[in-house]
């Protein structure tokens, strides 16, 4: 208390306070604006690795050896894509993963979905915040899921229902 109302009463102090103060606020924000550029320009590399599969593909007249690189390209993009929800939102460091979740199964519907077929995505449970690290490997695993139900089990006769159940683990240590 003593110590805080010394330092409080400084003039010098608060000078100092103040101007370190927006030091920091500004570094916050120019971190803010490279980690947007990183996770654009990751995205962007990662959109030319897609292409590349894909010309590659063109070529091919093996249906085993196109149907491998259709899988290494949609995992490319699975991964392009948490990286262009990063750099579109405010939250550089977590991805809100629901909405992922809708754009990735939008995304593999696109490329997999068999004519005729319906499928619905139903996602139960709350919003999450996941940051990159376990975004990444999520949405790997979500790739996956869904790459291999559209591709293995759905049933053309009948109303598919893919459904996501998402549970927030409280870790405690």
């Amino acid at each position: 208390g003593v110590l805080f109302s010394r330092f409080k009463n400084n003039k010098k102090a608060n000078v100092i306070l103040t101007e370190n103060s927006k030091v920091i606020s500004e570094m916050l924000v120019e971190k803010d604006i490279l980690l947007k550029e990183i996770h654009h320009r990751v995205k962007n590399n990662l959109e030319v690795i897609s292409s590349l599969l894909e010309l590659q593909s063109d070529g091919m007249m093996d249906g085993k050896a196109k149907a491998a690189i259709a899988a290494g390209q949609a995992r490319v993009q699975s991964i392009a894509l948490i990286h262009h929800k990063l750099y579109r939102t405010d939250n550089v460091a977590s991805i809100e993963f629901t909405g992922f979740i809708r754009d990735l199964f939008n995304q593999i519907s696109y490329v997999f979905l068999k004519d005729g077929a319906e499928v619905l995505l139903n996602i139960k449970g709350e919003e999450l915040l996941l940051e990159i690290d376990v975004a990444v490997p999520l949405g790997l695993i979500l790739n996956e899921l869904f790459t291999n139900s559209f591709k293995y089990a759905v049933d053309l006769n009948k109303q598919n229902i893919f459904t996501i159940e998402l549970i927030k683990m409280v870790n405690e240590t």
